[in-house]
């Protein structure tokens, strides 16, 4: 039957043990709460870090990773350089450079 309809065995087997509740995704109406990359301790290095020395995205991804284990990607790069007073809130166009 799974095949006929090509659905997965384990969505069928679990169709078959708990009926429609077990098809439904679990997911939906709960609120996924994901531990913060940076402890706030952290977060105020990587501040000071940030407004004295011009990182690349590269070498900020790597001191993030070498504190807290997990590297980052471009968006949450983009929010952590984004809180820093330095840092142009226009970009580079603002600025007069050309890519």
């Amino acid at each position: 039957m799974a095949e006929l309809l090509r659905i997965g065995d384990d969505l069928m087997r679990a169709y078959n043990t708990r009926g429609v509740a077990g098809v439904l995704n679990s997911r939906r109406g709960r609120v996924v709460v994901r531990r913060r990359l940076l402890t706030l301790a952290q977060g105020a290095e990587l501040q000071q870090t940030l407004e004295a020395a011009q990182m690349t995205n590269g070498q900020l991804a790597d001191w993030i990773e070498a504190r807290c284990g997990r590297r980052p990607d471009a968006t949450m790069l983009w929010s952590y350089r984004r809180r820093v007073p330095n840092h142009s809130q226009e970009g580079r166009r603002a600025q007069g450079v050309q890519p």
